[in-house]
């Protein structure tokens, strides 16, 4: 005859610290990496746009006047498209890589620190 609770206390809470790790580490975290490159890279993009429409303009009126564009303005854009590729391959593969990385973390020690985490916090010794 069983006369205490049949899960000892304080199990509960490291079990949903575990899951909550795992679940983070292994799906959620790397999609939200995944999709913040998409955005980072989608708002590179579109300031590299914005920052060539000077170019842009200098080039119609010299054109409009029938003159060849000053060499400035193809340096001034070779410059934003080169800086924009740039930071386009540099935030992808730091936030891609970054997205593997917790991918290739075992589960297990995802949930061995997980639940050291989660003891200590319920034995007050770490505050979050």
């Amino acid at each position: 005859m069983i006369t205490g609770p049949v899960i000892p206390p304080g199990v509960g809470p490291v079990a949903i610290g575990i899951a909550i790790a795992c679940l983070t580490t292994r799906w959620v975290a790397p999609w939200v990496l995944r999709l913040l490159a998409g955005s980072v890279q989608a708002a590179v993009a579109a300031l590299a746009a914005v920052m060539v429409l000077p170019e842009y303009y200098v080039s119609t009126a010299s054109r409009r006047r029938h003159r060849d564009p000053p060499q400035f303005a193809y340096d001034y854009g070779a410059a934003v498209g080169w800086v924009a590729s740039l930071v386009h391959q540099v935030v992808g593969w730091l936030l891609h890589g970054s997205a593997r990385a917790l991918r290739a973390i075992p589960v297990a020690v995802v949930a061995v620190v997980a639940g050291v985490l989660t003891i200590g916090w319920l034995l007050d010794l770490i505050c979050f």
